[in-house]
């Protein structure tokens, strides 16, 4: 059981190593994604933006990452969810820190 554990720990840490980040393209395919469910409701659309997040969390720059979160504020504004938003936005201020390019915090 203990080799079991021990070769399953591996093979995760391994796989989160190896993960390649998304070109832009691939990220756009993303956000085309979350646009689609943005069309069905706003809920959907964080629905989509969390699985995302969560699902390509290796593969995502930390710049990508706050431009998905810039999305999903959007969407909690629309769903009347204001304090939610405020709270995703001071995550992205958080991780603004991380990202070297100084017009983060005004793009999407």
């Amino acid at each position: 059981m203990f080799v079991r554990c021990a070769i399953w720990l591996l093979w995760l840490a391994t796989a989160s190593v190896f993960a390649a980040p998304f070109t832009e393209a691939e990220f756009e395919d993303l956000r085309t994604e979350i646009r689609k469910a943005s069309a069905q409701s706003p809920l959907t659309a964080i629905a989509t933006t969390d699985n995302i997040l969560k699902r390509y969390d290796t593969q995502l720059s930390v710049r990508q990452k706050i431009r998905l979160l810039y999305g999903k504020a959007w969407f909690q504004i629309q769903t009347d969810d204001v304090h939610s938003a405020i709270s995703t936005l001071s995550i992205c201020k958080r991780m603004s820190i991380q990202v070297t390019d100084p017009t983060i915090l005004s793009r999407c």
